[in-house]
């Protein structure tokens, strides 16, 4: 939910919604019963593993400028980046202002921030190693 002023059964009714629930694993094993909210297992985390390894390329979002232009380098193109409107956001704890619902969230994407961390190490850039600047963007080049 958007806005300042969203209640704690509002942020409860979105953490038991349907995109709240694995998402990245449930786009990528597309397979029924797989994801299982806080009950997913690792054979799901594996189908999403093993998908994600055939793939040319991984991206983190955490650093996507760099990425493209690492990606354009690879394939002899030009990347002109554009002139972001940034903006950055507080922790999704203080963003939420609920513990309780917070804490859901993460047990019940577990796996999919599993997945995430372990995608870091197969990404085309190492987002943690580039310098940061003091809003929290990515401030390297390749």
């Amino acid at each position: 939910p958007r806005g300042t002023n969203v209640s704690e059964i509002d942020w409860i009714n979105y953490a038991n919604g349907y995109h709240t629930n694995n998402y990245a694993l449930r786009t990528l094993t597309n397979k029924e019963g797989c994801v299982k909210a806080a009950d997913t297992g690792d054979d799901c985390l594996w189908l999403a593993k093993r998908l994600l390894r055939q793939f040319t390329v991984v991206i983190d979002q955490a650093c996507f400028d760099e990425s493209m232009e690492a990606l354009s380098k690879m394939l002899n193109l030009t990347y002109n980046k554009r002139d972001p409107v940034w903006h950055s956001h507080p922790p999704a704890r203080e963003r939420i202002g609920y513990d309780d619902v917070y804490d859901f969230l993460v047990r019940r994407n577990r796996k999919d921030i599993e997945l995430y961390e372990w995608s870091k190490s197969i990404s085309i850039v190492n987002c943690s190693a580039l310098p940061r600047l003091k809003d929290g963007r990515a401030n390297g080049t390749l």
